[in-house]
């Protein structure tokens, strides 16, 4: 399966995906949109060091970033345009290929890119496991598309 990020999600993927939900609704100032396009910049935000090292680098160790801190589902929302506010411009840089074509690096396209290429599917789940409070939310998934049937 390779999903769309926005309607076909496995279980796992929402359950992780709940549990960022669920920080934004209970911590005060927390925005995982915001989140996001911090732990982006860090990453990839630097024109002439992406030009310099490379994206595969920086896409490897934002995959050790993710693993460490158990934030999949994180990726997972930044994955999905329908979760930023209407206009949002989710842009980080403006990029050169080593062949000299100019690309938009944007949210989105670096948290596909990551889940698709650098992730995989099977363990973009393993992963979601390793969210914090993972069983109570993917119950609550279960409980609540076994309701929409």
């Amino acid at each position: 399966m390779n999903p769309d990020f926005a309607n076909n999600l496995t279980n796992p993927m929402k359950a992780a995906v709940l549990g960022v939900k669920r920080r934004a609704r209970f911590i005060e100032g927390y925005n995982p949109i915001t989140d996001l396009r911090e732990v982006l910049v860090q990453f990839f935000g630097d024109r002439s060091e992406l030009e310099n090292t490379g994206l595969t680098l920086k896409y490897r160790e934002l995959v050790n970033w993710v693993r460490e801190n158990k934030a999949i589902g994180l990726i997972l929302i930044g994955a999905d345009p329908t979760n930023y506010q209407h206009g949002y411009d989710d842009l980080i840089v403006k990029y050169t290929t080593q062949t000299y074509i100019k690309i938009d690096i944007t949210m989105k396209s670096i948290c596909q890119n990551l889940l698709r290429e650098y992730i995989g599917n099977d363990n973009i789940e393993l992963m979601c496991e390793s969210t914090y409070n993972y069983d109570g939310y993917l119950r609550s998934v279960r409980e609540n598309s076994s309701r929409s049937l």
